[in-house]
């Protein structure tokens, strides 16, 4: 705060020394910003500051949105039946599979609290498909976990999509495993907004704990998971269990948690998670629990499964040394020590409560197995009979409901910006959508301190049927009060330089677009769809001061079309790492809508990225091209990074005082990145070529991440290598003479004209080393690069930025 009262200070100084443009006798306004105004936005800055830190990005590739695409073959009615703590969702053909899926459902919560030591505070909402086929076409799964089994468990918002399985009991199974997996979710990370913002600040669990755990809960542990277990610990990737994923993370995960109820016994399952719900430290918080250092932990339970023997070192969890005779390997872990019951007793840790039980519990032997090594207290046959009337009671589901799709608000975000233009500003959005997530409005601000740097959007869209359709409203506008030495690059793009020692000036200009586009999305895939969106434009650029009183604003009309294709089959793979391949292809085209053919341009874009899977590093590739054509071509910028903190700019300064007589092409203007090793806007054009690659190294892959070292979770290292270049007109970088080569001397009147060719290497090309790393929730990425231009090595420049991929 002090030195936002330094900055505001200091402008106050400065001011008295500004000067009017050089043709201009119109002196400069005291004061922009009144008094009550700046206190306002400092005020604001501030409360947006504590809520989130972020870098936007608004021109930058990172924008392009890719995603995968549901494929709507017919409209679903859902029907709705509920109970004391699941909602279970049908249409026709699945009010059987509901009924039954709720009393299963209700039946197994009871156990599945009792070992988490835990109860949700929501309803889980259960939607059943009739088959694979009808699952495809949800929305809903867009943006939950898939599972090989078919299913999605959608974790923030406690819902579970199932198909019907021919096998009831391969159905039960499957649910009770997506219930438990809700349940040590909603345990872990909480529900609430303030819990999933802490969750992501502090990093992901490993998966063998969060899945495993769910798994084991779900499903008991039995011989041939115990075979299945063998030849992995027998291998070198068991001394990076935190690094391993997918159907191995689950499978260790399950014999973890056996082991520890069977050591330690199940009610220090509880007590680990409720202690990793407070720390999010799953090493912590197994020490703490079992009293027990967590590398000799591991050592323990990796030799109980090798040699079927459970040490017997003590530690202030077990109240007593146990020891399991050798057995043979599909028994390990099975043989359980009996458990001494009194007259009217029974073990409640492995009992189904039903009358074939209650009535076969006098005949039976008293000796019941147990996964305890320790007697736990039991209950008389009256509670058994109060318990199983409460279970039928909270099991009995009640009429069949009309289904209820509100509309919910799904994220709201604030975030500090850093604009290619206006630097520092406030963006704010909010996304809501209805249940089935058919409908979505999408809507966001972006102020800055003058209040006068806007951006305003919002944007409805419809994908519940097979052609998905909406609108989107967009509002931009740029305000330049004063022309300085801090600001005169942003009219390079305009192919204007300033000298940077000057002013500063009077300018009082603001350039402003409003857009409506009508958008129409045809999936043909679940991977791939393409989309058509005509609208109409309107740029004007407004003098707002007593400079241009006698100056008449400009103003355009434009429609025009712009058409996607857009390609996305990549998949989650470590992390926030993911592998696979996307692609999207852009043009469009704007027309005058007054047919003034001198205005009319077009865009064309291609985006290429692959992510390919190296051990466990991901080799991540992207390949950019562009241009702007037409009679009135639209400039790109090149060089350093997008969200760049520390940020350089080469100015290029020289001795003409021109000033721009319309600024509305900084609206279009593109900018492309990364060009790591040079200066913000090092090469600008209308058409550009870049090739990015970089090797993304978890360093938990390098370390071994069994050790206390959570605080490394989410860093990476990364190698990388940038080529890219811009230039104007046809002649690009592959011709003999380019704008990068080649300038006319002379002309225009001078007796004397030339063409001037240095034949020097019109890329540009950078390597250097990186790192990145999670900071409350937002990826921080350091890169440390040398660039070379006409094969001379360049200093080396520190990006500091925050952002995602490249």
């Amino acid at each position: 705060m002090l030195g936002i009262g330094f900055f505001i200070k200091n402008q106050a100084v400065t001011r008295n020394k500004q000067k009017p443009l050089p043709e201009s006798r119109y002196p400069l306004p005291k004061s922009p910003l009144p008094i009550m105004k700046q206190h306002l936005f400092l005020s604001c800055f501030f409360v947006f500051f504590c809520i989130s830190i972020s870098f936007g990005q608004y021109y930058y590739p990172s924008q392009e949105v890719f995603g995968k695409n549901s494929m709507q073959s017919k409209r679903l009615n859902w029907r709705t039946l509920k109970s004391n703590n699941f909602e279970f969702n049908f249409y026709k053909g699945g009010e059987v599979a509901a009924k039954k899926g709720l009393i299963i459902a209700e039946e197994e919560f009871n156990r599945i609290t009792n070992i988490l030591g835990y109860t949700p505070y929501n309803d889980m909402k259960v939607y059943i498909y009739n088959n694979q086929k009808d699952l495809f076409q949800s929305n809903l799964r867009l943006n939950s976990v898939g599972d090989s089994k078919g299913g999605t468990v959608n974790l923030s918002r406690s819902r579970v999509q199932i198909p019907l399985s021919k096998d009831d009991a391969v159905f039960k199974k499957d649910l009770v495993r997506y219930i438990s997996r809700l349940c040590v979710y909603d345990m872990l990370y909480g529900n609430t907004l303030k819990d999933a913002l802490q969750s992501n600040i502090i990093g992901d669990l490993p998966e063998w704990f969060s899945n495993g755990v769910a798994s084991y809960v779900a499903e008991p542990w039995d011989s041939k998971k115990a075979e299945k277990l063998l030849p992995l610990l027998n291998s070198e990737r068991i001394n990076k269990i935190n690094a391993i994923k997918g159907s191995d993370a689950v499978l260790i995960g399950e014999s973890i948690w056996n082991y520890i109820a069977i050591r330690y016994g199940t009610d220090n399952i509880a007590n680990i998670l409720n202690l990793t719900r407070i720390t999010k430290y799953e090493y912590s918080s197994i020490a703490n629990s079992l009293g027990i250092n967590y590398g000799r932990f591991l050592r323990e339970w990796r030799e109980y499964y090798l040699t079927g023997k459970i040490s017997s070192e003590p530690t202030k969890s077990s109240k007593e040394n146990t020891s399991i005779s050798q057995n043979s390997t599909k028994n390990i872990g099975l043989d359980r020590p009996k458990l001494e019951l009194r007259e009217g007793e029974i073990d409640t840790d492995n009992y189904i409560f039903n009358s074939e039980s209650l009535s076969a519990f006098g005949k039976s032997d008293r000796q019941v197995d147990t996964f305890k090594v320790s007697e736990k207290p039991s209950i008389t046959i009256a509670k058994i009979n109060k318990q199983n009337e409460e279970k039928e009671s909270k099991a009995k589901a009640k009429s069949v409901l009309p289904y209820i799709n509100t509309f919910i608000v799904a994220e709201t975000k604030n975030e500090i910006v850093m604009d290619p233009f206006r630097k520092i500003g406030v963006n704010g959005t909010i996304k809501m959508n209805d249940v089935l997530e058919n409908h979505h409005l999408d809507m966001g601000l972006l102020l800055t301190p003058n209040f006068k740097n806007t951006d305003i959007y919002a944007e409805y869209t419809n994908i519940e049927k097979k052609v998905d359709f909406g609108v989107r409203i967009d509002r931009r506008s740029l305000d330049i009060g004063e022309i300085d030495g801090s600001n005169m690059y942003v009219f390079l793009p305009l192919g204007i330089n300033l000298p940077s020692n000057s002013g500063p000036y009077i300018f009082d200009k603001r350039a402003v677009s409003n857009k409506i586009s009508f958008n129409f999305i045809l999936p043909i895939s679940r991977f791939l769809r393409v989309s058509t969106s005509p609208f109409f434009m309107n740029t004007k650029e407004i003098g707002v001061g007593s400079i241009n009183l006698l100056k008449e604003d400009l103003k355009s009309n434009f429609v025009g079309n712009k058409f996607e294709a857009v390609l996305d089959n990549t998949s989650p793979f470590y992390g926030k790492l993911f592998t696979g391949t996307k692609m999207k292809f852009r043009l469009e085209n704007y027309f005058n809508a007054a047919f003034r053919k001198s205005e009319n341009f077009s865009k064309i874009k291609f985006d290429a990225r692959h992510y390919q899977s190296l051990g466990k590093a991901i080799l991540a590739m992207q390949f950019n091209y562009g241009h702007s054509v037409g009679n009135a071509p639209k400039p790109v910028v090149m060089g350093g990074v997008e969200n760049w903190i520390n940020r350089k700019i080469d100015n290029k300064p020289n001795k003409i005082e021109v000033f721009p007589n319309d600024i509305r092409n900084l609206l279009l203007t593109d900018f492309t990145a990364p060009l790591r090793g040079f200066t913000s806007f090092k090469i600008i054009g209308n058409r550009y070529l870049s090739y990015n690659s970089e090797l993304r190294i978890p360093l938990a892959s390098l370390l071994n991440s069994n050790t206390n070292m959570s605080s490394l979770k989410s860093v990476s290292i990364v190698p990388f290598f940038d080529l890219g270049t811009a230039w104007m007109g046809a002649r690009g970088p592959f011709k003999r003479q380019n704008s990068l080569n080649t300038q006319e001397i002379g002309g225009q009147g001078s007796a004397f004209r030339a063409t001037v060719t240095d034949f020097k290497n019109p890329f540009f090309y950078s390597y250097g080393m990186g790192g990145r790393m999670m900071v409350f929730g937002y990826q921080l990425k350091l890169d440390y690069a040398w660039g070379v231009e006409d094969k001379t090595r360049q200093q080396p420049i520190l990006h500091i930025s925050l952002g995602s991929d490249f």
